[in-house]
């Protein structure tokens, strides 16, 4: 039995309706992926400030989603340093008042930024405030970062390059636990 020409054209424009549909089904599905992709992204925002109360630098995360800390580096004049302690000693803070410090260590998550939600990274009471903020030019601050879904971003803080759009890495490197920032935690 010979199929008509009419059948024929019912059979291939069932086929190439089933093609067009299946490349609008993958299209839409490439769409939705990047858009929650997008939606999780995070965006970590590394700034110095001051006021009246001291001065130092501050994190937070302005992105929608989740960070996941994977590196966090502070050199001074180009030297890596390995604390905040050592920052202290060669910018010879007098450390009079109060000094509050966090490390953005590996592993940690810096949820999405809410008002108010800022972590100081480093902050030194008025009494050293001056020195800080004349020394800031001289300090820069990196962190590397990934999201839930595996993409990694360096944010990094320095004078030359303030405010800047954190740069997109395949991945973060690795630090050997020994030379990891934060080993040696401010004393008094």
């Amino acid at each position: 039995m010979e199929a008509t020409r009419s059948q024929l054209m019912t059979s291939w424009s069932s086929v190439v309706i089933a093609l067009c549909a299946l490349i609008l089904s993958l299209y839409s599905a490439c769409q939705t992926r990047r858009v929650t992709r997008l939606s999780a992204r995070p965006y970590v925002q590394l700034s110095f400030s001051f006021n009246e109360q001291g001065a130092g630098w501050t994190y937070r995360n302005m992105g929608q989603g989740p960070a996941v800390v994977r590196s966090f580096e502070v050199s001074l004049d180009g030297q890596r340093l390995r604390s905040w302690n050592e920052l202290v000693r060669k910018l010879d803070l007098t450390n009079d008042g109060p000094i509050r410090y966090s490390v953005a260590g590996l592993g940690n998550i810096a949820l999405p930024y809410k008002t108010g939600d800022i972590t100081e990274l480093f902050w030194v009471p008025p009494s050293d405030r001056e020195k800080l903020v004349s020394n800031s030019a001289r300090v820069r601050i990196t962190t590397c970062y990934c999201s839930l879904y595996n993409e990694c971003w360096k944010s990094f803080y320095s004078i030359d390059t303030a405010d800047a759009i954190p740069k997109e890495v395949s991945a973060c490197k690795v630090i050997p636990a020994d030379e990891r920032f934060g080993v040696e935690l401010l004393s008094r």
